[in-house]
This record gives structure tokens, C-alpha cells and sequence, in this order.
């Protein structure tokens, strides 16, 4: 043997070990079957390979196909990690190269336990390519199946649910029924159809003992359904449905109902699901007829005051196994961050708990100490959905009904005329009506006379996107709700700002476009909306933007045909990940969202 093949060998067996294969993190790029020739010798030099771990590295459809042969020879085969290793792929090269994979383990007669395919963006093409093996009595020994971040949308879950559903019958019939366990699928823009499209699975399954699908746009009208769905697995030890609109009392009964089928159930994700104080009763009410087996709740994020706060607290303590004053059973975690407490809200709670008030998590609270007020006209997030239109006119008329009863401030000056530096100087928003009736087009001039010439440098270029992005901010913020109120007639309606933002978003994009500048437009935004961080050389002390009017304005933009679809992407990824410590902010993020999953 030459020292060459020694190497290779050498490097070969340190990819093997006792149960399996893994390059993970390897970042390799598999295209053709001379680069899958490292992967193929390591699975056939590998004696018991139940593992095969691929996360992070690239493959193609011809090193797939090597791959897959390979594994044809391994009926011992169980776990598959195979998250993120599409990265740079056409979509029309994915169905293909998944089907030479399960092609490859339905041949060698493999009984898989484990296919995780998170962070795939294959969508529902990717489904065509997986369809057969899910449908395979390769598949029907599956406990564990995990499709975190794969773009399914609704024709996703459609694909997804029919074969699951063939694969449960089938194997039925051959007297080992399907028996998943755990189950994964959040950042899938389900929606309420795809939801209800699962639920049909969950029903039949019966044996889920954990449900992730978080951030997937569900509402009241698809968890009336999923739940139902989910009585049928009373086992059930983990549900997760953060961030997606629950809403209120119309949505948190569907969950309140559910919650006594589930006895053994251990951890229960409801943040950033809008429930505010009428669902947090709800859920209370629930939770204080006895679900022992209990440890972690997380309501974080939710617009709840002080009451609903109180309410879950003494449901946990009186739900406790024995029943004893101030003993939150086996709860170990009580997750409230970022809800409307108030100081004395959160004393009580304390109070309650004693000598167990560690479980309790209270950061980032904006309440103040006058609780419930206004509570007698909350209402559900998912409103806005059924009512469009009539909805925010509702909205508008409250709100101006409670202006009415406040003090009336003394309106800010307003000078007769204002240049576009003195608006940028001080962006107030009588600054911006007396910029006159052709506000939306010197501040358009603005944007397109310092734009730089293709022969600029790329500092100087980046340096005017950083000036554009800040003069979008500005203008943007002032789109926040009901910050024009008091500047504009009727003439002059706050929606103009809006209009104005949409015209400078289009012209800096257009420009960006011609430049070849969008992924640094991209970054900047993102750097603005303080969704990722600046570089420290960069960083700007004391810059903050409303994002209310921000987010109301990419709400607008990122339907129109110049909005770049990386940048799309790109906002989708990041702004799940910002945490909102301003309850508006909380409301603006969740409609932003929902334009994401309605497009």
C-alpha cells in the first residue's frame, strides 16, 4: 500500500466511529462522484453505520447518487442528519438528489429512525424528491422526523401529509404501525391550512410525544383544528407553538381545551403568540385544573398585564400534585419576560411564589402599575385578518376616541417652509408637513443627486447607501401609528409618509439594483432595523429608529415588484430573531410577519 493510499485510508477512518459517519461542518462541495468518493469509502469502511451525518457541506446530484449507493449496502442504517446540505443548490437539483439518497436505504432495506432535513430551503419541490421514501417501509419505523426551515408553505404540508398518511396505512397493514414521536416544522409558512393539512396526520398518529411548529402564521381558525387533532396523542410531552397569532380568548380556548387531554405533558411554548390578559385567563383557567407532570411554560412576549400574570402564577401553584400555598409543583420554569406587569404586578407574583419565586422570569417588562387598563377592549390579533378594511377602521375610531378624552397637547410649530436638511437635521413630523406639497419629491432629488457614478469607488458607494438607508429610516419612522395626528389635516393624511417611504425605497433599490450594490443595501437595512450588528469601526452611538413606522413601511414595500427577493429572504430570517421590548413593536413585528406568509 503506497503512503498516499495510507493517507487516504488515515483520513477515511477518522470520519468513522463506533456507530457512524460524520463530516458535519466540513463545508466540502459534493458535484460530481469523484468528490462523493470520500464520503462513499467512509459509509462502506464503516462496519456499523447507523449515523450518517452530512450537516453543513453541499451535495449535488451525481455525489448523491454515489452516496446513495453506498448506503444501499447498510440495511443497518437508522439516523439521518442531513440539515443544511443544499446550500448553493438549484431547487430543480434537490428532488433529485434526495431521491438517489432514500432510493439508496429503501434498497438496502434500512429501517430509519431519524431523518432530520432542517434549514433546507428545498420548498415543496423538495417534497416530490422525498415522497417515496417517506412512503416507504424504510420510513415507517420513523420516531423522529424534523423539517425546521424548509420553505413548505401550504403545497409543502399538502405533499407532506398525503404521504405520511399512505405510510400510517400501509403500514398498518403490515402490522407495525407508524409510530413518530417527535415531530418538527417550524419557519414554514403553514399557515391555518397547513396546519389543519398536519393535523390530519397527528390524528392518525396518536403516539407524538413532541410538536414544534413555530413562526408558521397559524391562527385562531388553524389551531382550532391542530389541537383537536393533538387529543388524540395523550402523550404528548412538549408543545411549541411560539410566535405564531394565537390572539386572545379566541384563540387560547382551542389550547385551554386541549390542555387537560395532555397529562404527561412537560414544556409548553406559547411566547410571542399575542394571547395579552384575556388569554392568559383563559389558559389559567386551564392550567389550574391539574397538568402535574408540568416544568416549563413560556408565555413571554405577550401583551399581558398584571391580572392574566397573577392568574397564571396561582393556577401553577394550585395545580401543584399537593396542593400546598405558594408550591408551583414540579414547574421549574415560568417564562414572562417582556409583558405589561408593572412593579407592583410583579411583586405580587413574587409574593405568591415565595421561596419559589426563582422559576419566575419577568425581564424586560413595560407595564406600569395601572394594570387592565383598556383590557375590556382587547381584542385578538387575528381581527385584523377577518375584518381588513372595517377592522382598522375600528382601530382608528377608538383611538381617536381615547384622544378625545386625553388633554389636548399644544401642537408643535410649524414653519412655512423647511429645506430637506433641516428635516433630516430634526425628522419631527411638522418638520415633515412643512416640507409642502412636494415633500415625496425633494426627497426623492435628495436621494438621486448624491448617488455616486458607476466609476465611484466602493466606499464611496457604500458610504451613500449608509446616507440613503439612514434618510429611509427617518422618513419611515415617522409612519408609526398615529405619529402624524397631530400635524396633518385631513388634506394632508399621515399616509403620505408612507408614499414617501415607498418612492425612496424604490429609487434606492433601483440604483443598487444598476450598481450591483443589493446585498449591501441588504446588510445596511438589517444593521438599521438592529437586526444584526455593525461592524465596531462603523457604529453609530445613539441611533434609534421608531420601528413601528419602519416595519409599517417594509409591510407596504416588500409587496412591490422592485423589492429584491434576497432581500425578502433576508428579513424573513432575521426578524423572527428580534425580540420586541415595546409592546407596539411586538404588534408591528407580528403584522410584518404575516405579510411574509400571506406572499
Amino acid at each position: 500500500m503506497s503512503i498516499n493510499e495510507v493517507d487516504d485510508l488515515t483520513r477515511i477512518l477518522e470520519r468513522v466511529n463506533i456507530s457512524g459517519v460524520s463530516f458535519a461542518g466540513k463545508e466540502l462541495k459534493l458535484n460530481t462522484e469523484k468528490d462523493a468518493e470520500e464520503v462513499a469509502n467512509a459509509i462502506s469502511f464503516c462496519n456499523n453505520m447507523e449515523k450518517l451525518n452530512l450537516e453543513g457541506n453541499t451535495v449535488g446530484v451525481e455525489a448523491a447518487k454515489v452516496i446513495g449507493k453506498a448506503l444501499s449496502t447498510k440495511p443497518e442504517f437508522k439516523i439521518a442528519e442531513w440539515n443544511n446540505m443544499f446550500s448553493g443548490r438549484m431547487k430543480t437539483e434537490i428532488p433529485k438528489a434526495l431521491e438517489y439518497l432514500g432510493d439508496g436505504i429503501i434498497a438496502a432495506g434500512a429501517k430509519l429512525t431519524t431523518l432530520i432535513l432542517s434549514d433546507n430551503a428545498f420548498g415543496p419541490i423538495g417534497l416530490a424528491g422525498l415522497d417515496k421514501f417517506i412512503r416507504s417501509p424504510s420510513c415507517h419505523s420513523l420516531k423522529v422526523l424534523q423539517l425546521n426551515n424548509n420553505g413548505l408553505g401550504i403545497q409543502g404540508a399538502k405533499l407532506l401529509s398525503n404521504a405520511l398518511l399512505d405510510a400510517i396505512e400501509s403500514s398498518k397493514k403490515l402490522g407495525k404501525p407508524m409510530a413518530l414521536k417527535v415531530f418538527v416544522a417550524g419557519r414554514n409558512r403553514l399557515e391555518n391550512d397547513g396546519a389543519k393539512l398536519l393535523s390530519r396526520v397527528f390524528k392518525e398518529m396518536k403516539t407524538l410525544e413532541e410538536l414544534s411548529m413555530p413562526m408558521n402564521g397559524i391562527y385562531h381558525q388553524g389551531l382550532a383544528v391542530l389541537t383537536g387533532s393533538l387529543t388524540e396523542n395523550p402523550n404528548l410531552r412538549v408543545l411549541d407553538l411560539n410566535d405564531n397569532t394565537i390572539g386572545g380568548q379566541k384563540g387560547a380556548v382551542h389550547v385551554a381545551s386541549l390542555l387537560p387531554h395532555l397529562k404527561h405533558l412537560k414544556k409548553l411554548n406559547l411566547g410571542d403568540c399575542l394571547l395579552k390578559t384575556n388569554g392568559a385567563l383563559v389558559l389559567a383557567e386551564a392550567l389550574a385544573k391539574g397538568n402535574y407532570l408540568l416544568q416549563e411554560v413560556y408565555m413571554d412576549s405577550n401583551e399581558i398585564k398584571a391580572s392574566g400574570g397573577l392568574a397564571l402564577v396561582k393556577a401553577l401553584c394550585s395545580s401543584s400534585a399537593d396542593g400546598s400555598a405558594g408550591a408551583p409543583g414540579s414547574v421549574k420554569l415560568l417564562d414572562l419576560n417582556g409583558n405589561q406587569f408593572g412593579e407592583e404586578g410583579i411583586k405580587q407574583m413574587q409574593n405568591l411564589l415565595g421561596v419559589h419565586c426563582d422559576i419566575l422570569q419577568v425581564n424586560d417588562d413595560e407595564g406600569d402599575d395601572d394594570d387592565d387598563e383598556g383590557e375590556e377592549g382587547e381584542e385578538e390579533e387575528e381581527g385584523e385578518e377577518e375584518e381588513g378594511e372595517s377592522g382598522e377602521e375600528k382601530d382608528e375610531s377608538q383611538s381617536e376616541k381615547k384622544d378625545e378624552e386625553k388633554p389636548v397637547k399644544k401642537k408643535e410649530p410649524i414653519s412655512a417652509h423647511m429645506s430637506v436638511e433641516q428635516f433630516l437635521g430634526s425628522p419631527i413630523p411638522s418638520a415633515f408637513v412643512s416640507l409642502g406639497k412636494e415633500r415625496i419629491n425633494v426627497l426623492v432629488e435628495r436621494i438621486k443627486t448624491s448617488q455616486p457614478k458607476s466609476e465611484s469607488s466602493d466606499e464611496e458607494k457604500e458610504n451613500y447607501i449608509e446616507d440613503a438607508v439612514e434618510i429611509l429610516m427617518k422618513v419611515s419612522s415617522l409612519a408609526g401609528e398615529n405619529k402624524l395626528g397631530h400635524a396633518t389635516s385631513k388634506s394632508e393624511p399621515s399616509s403620505e409618509v408612507l408614499s414617501c417611504a415607498t418612492a425612496l425605497y424604490e429609487e434606492v433599490f433601483r440604483w443598487a439594483a444598476e450598481s450591483d450594490k443589493v446585498s449591501v443595501l441588504t446588510n445596511c437595512l438589517l444593521v438599521n432595523m438592529g437586526l444584526i450588528k455593525q461592524s465596531e469601526d462603523k457604529k453609530k452611538k445613539g441611533t434609534k429608529w421608531d420601528m413601528d413606522g419602519v416595519m409599517a413601511s417594509l409591510e407596504k414595500v416588500i409587496k412591490l415588484p422592485f423589492f429584491p427577493r434576497s432581500t425578502k429572504d433576508a428579513l424573513e430570517c432575521f426578524l423572527p430573531m428580534y425580540v420586541p421590548v415595546i409592546p407596539s413593536h411586538q404588534k408591528s413585528k407580528h403584522k410584518l410577519m404575516s405579510s411574509f406568509y400571506s406572499m
